[in-house]
C-alpha cells in the first residue's frame, strides 16, 4: 500500500468543464450550484483526512440528480479528468490498486459515496483509482456504527511506512499455500494503525491475499528452481533477503507479496521444496 498522488489540476475546473458539456437546461442549473460545489470542495480540502466530520450538503432532488449525472454519463471531460488521475500515478501505482494490491485499478471509487455526497461526484481528490473487487465491497461503507472512517485515504492518509504489520505464514503439509495475519500490538494505539486494521477487516483482505497467494508462490517456486539452483540454502536466503529488500522499498511493508517473501525468505522447507519439485506441480 502506497499513497497515490492528487490530480493536480484546480478540482473546479474539472466541474465546470463537466457542467458545460451537459445538455440545457441541465448545463444551467449545473452552473447555478457552481458556488455550492466550490464551498463543498473548499471545506473537502480544509477537513481531510478526518471526513467523517463533514456533512453533506443540504441539496434538492433535482440537484441531486443533476450533479450525479456528471458523472453516471460519460462527457469528454470527465473522461479527460479520469485520464489525468491517472496519468498522475507512477507506473507500479497505475498497475495495482493500492487499496489491496492484488486486482488490476480499472475503476473509480468515491471515498466519500456519491449517492450520499453528490456534490463530490467528480471532485479529482474524492476519485481513488481501485480494483473493481474493493469497489464493490466498499459499496457505500467509508463509516462504522461509532462514526470511524474504515478505509484508507489514499491522498490524504499518510501510509506509515515505518512497521511491517503484515505477515505470512506457509503451510508446507501438501502444496504450499499461506496464511495471513496482522500484529498490530505495538502500534494499535496509533491512528493510521488503527485505521489499517478496519481496513483490512472490511475489504476482508487477509482472506484475499490467502486466495492470491498461490499463484506468488508458483513464481517464487520457479524462480528460485531457475536462478538459484546449485547454491547452498544460506546463499539462496542471502539473495532472497536482497529481494525482499528491494520489495519493501518499492511496495512498502503493508504489501502482501511483501509478506509472502519475507515467509519464503524464512522457511528452508519452501526452498527445499522448490529446489526439488517441478513447477508444473502448481498446474497439476
Amino acid at each position: 500500500m502506497l499513497n497515490l498522488r492528487p490530480c493536480g489540476e484546480p478540482p473546479l475546473d474539472y466541474f465546470l468543464a463537466i457542467a458545460q458539456a451537459k445538455e440545457s437546461p441541465r448545463r444551467e442549473r449545473l452552473h447555478t450550484l457552481q458556488g455550492s460545489v466550490a464551498g463543498a470542495y473548499g471545506s473537502y480540502a480544509a477537513t481531510q483526512p478526518a471526513l467523517e466530520t463533514l456533512p453533506p450538503l443540504a441539496l434538492s432532488a433535482q440537484s441531486v440528480n443533476d450533479l450525479l449525472h456528471c458523472y453516471d454519463f460519460d462527457t469528454g471531460p470527465l473522461l479527460r479528468l479520469k485520464a489525468q488521475i491517472k496519468a498522475r500515478q507512477a507506473d507500479l501505482l497505475r498497475a495495482e490498486c493500492q487499496y489491496c494490491g492484488v486486482g488490476p485499478p480499472k475503476t473509480f471509487d468515491h471515498y466519500l459515496p456519491k449517492s450520499d455526497y453528490p456534490e463530490f461526484s467528480v471532485y479529482s481528490h474524492n476519485l481513488i483509482l481501485c480494483c473493481g473487487d474493493c469497489n464493490q465491497k466498499r459499496g457505500k461503507s467509508w463509516r462504522n456504527k461509532l462514526g470511524q472512517r474504515v478505509h484508507v485515504h489514499l491522498y490524504f492518509d499518510l501510509v506509515d511506512q515505518t512497521e511491517q504489520v503484515l505477515f505470512a505464514e506457509l503451510d508446507m503439509a501438501k502444496l504450499p499455500s499461506a496464511k495471513f495475519r496482522l500484529e498490530l500490538g505495538k502500534v494499535r494505539s496509533q491512528h493510521f494503525y488503527q485505521l489499517l486494521e478496519r481496513h483490512f477487516a472490511q475489504l476482508d483482505l487477509l482472506a484475499r491475499y490467502a486466495d492470491a497467494a498461490p499463484a506468488r508462490l508458483s513464481e517464487l517456486h520457479r524462480s528460485i528452481q531457475v536462478h538459484y539452483k546449485g547454491q547452498s540454502l544460506s546463499e539462496i536466503v542471502q539473495l532472497l533477503d536482497i529481494q525482499f529488500t528491494q520489495e519493501v522499498h518499492d511496495r512498502g511493508p503493508h504489501d502482501w507479496r511483501v509478506a509472502l517473501l519475507r515467509a519464503v525468505r524464512d522457511t528452508p522447507e519452501f526452498i527445499q521444496f522448490a529446489l526439488h519439485t517441478s513447477p508444473s506441480v502448481w498446474s497439476q
